[in-house]
């Protein structure tokens, strides 16, 4: 564990500046980016559930992405892991947990039951990979291989248009979506910012400031995807973008971040994390038809409260 730092109070109101800056940013880039990834599934006849496993998932995971490499290069991947492990759990427990007590979600039953053992494996299939204390390179490139093919099998999924009629050209729907992505990207990058310089304040460790903070902090584009897209009636863009987004960060950027250098890691500690996110997304099986409850909510919440007690209790 690192010591406190002794910065004085400017540093602190700067760390809080970084963050509310990223939050500005995101609320922005998120409402651009719901409305042109909206306007892709428009113009290319495709299910808007897709779009959200994989533009608007691999858009909203870019600051962890961001992050794995950035910790990786600097050798502090410990960082990079408990992002992804916080990210996952903070996904799934604490956003679609407090969206779905707000107001019960419908969603595509059929893309939620093809995606969420894809991301459940992926999870158990790390924890087992960590228990060595150890993340080499070939199985780095398991992971990416995995990636591959459950990429593969969404992208050959049928074809379906579920919104109304094209009102946008293409030309203006992507802009939408480049001009919000690079805002969720700069917003993840400056709410991290803020993050680590508070975590370093405090001399917490580099896992629970990557699990704790960090994983917090680059859930913000998730975040912001989510409520705007419930509150647009786009359920399944918000849904599948925080399944995919799990997807994406379990099996691509810890894949990335530990090809880049081997991820050495107490394996027990880290374990715990991530079984969490993967008990998160058997919680999210749509036993009720096609509705998320509330009481599936209420679930989700607890096992975040758990990642906070559990990630705490490392120090």
């Amino acid at each position: 564990m690192r010591s406190p730092s002794a910065n004085g109070t400017r540093s602190d109101v700067i760390d809080f500046v970084w963050i509310l800056i990223g939050l500005v940013l995101a609320a922005v880039g998120g409402s651009q980016f719901v409305e042109g990834a909206v306007g892709v599934a428009r113009v290319h006849s495709l299910s808007v559930g897709v779009v959200g496993a994989t533009l608007a998932a691999f858009a909203t995971s870019s600051p962890e992405l961001a992050v794995a490499v950035a910790s990786a290069i600097d050798g502090r991947s410990e960082i990079a892991l408990g992002d992804v492990a916080g990210s996952n759990v903070a996904n799934l427990g604490l956003i679609l947990g407090l969206a779905v007590i707000a107001r019960p979600l419908f969603v595509a039953k059929a893309e939620l039951k093809r995606d969420l053992p894809w991301g459940a494996v992926s999870v158990i299939v790390v924890s087992v990979m960590i228990l060595d204390g150890r993340l080499q390179r070939v199985e780095a490139v398991v992971l990416l291989l995995v990636f591959v093919a459950w990429l593969s099998r969404v992208l050959a999924r049928p074809v379906s248009l579920t919104i109304d009629e094209v009102t946008e050209s293409r030309r203006k729907v992507w802009i939408r979506v480049g001009f919000g992505l690079s805002a969720l990207v700069v917003a993840g990058r400056a709410i991290v910012v803020g993050a680590e310089g508070v975590g370093d304040r405090f001399g917490w460790s580099d896992f629970v400031v990557g699990a704790l903070l960090v994983a917090v902090a680059t859930s913000t584009p998730e975040l912001v995807t989510v409520l705007v897209s419930v509150r647009r009636g786009h359920t399944d863009l918000g849904v599948g973008t925080l399944v995919g987004s799990n997807i994406f960060n379990t099996m691509f950027i810890v894949g990335v971040a530990s090809s880049i250098s081997e991820i050495d890691v107490d394996g027990s500690a880290v374990g715990v994390t991530l079984l969490l996110g993967a008990l998160a997304c058997v919680l999210m099986w749509p036993w009720r038809g096609s509705r998320l409850g509330r009481w599936q909510g209420g679930i989700l919440v607890g096992v975040f409260v758990a990642h906070l007690v559990a990630t705490a209790s490392i120090g």
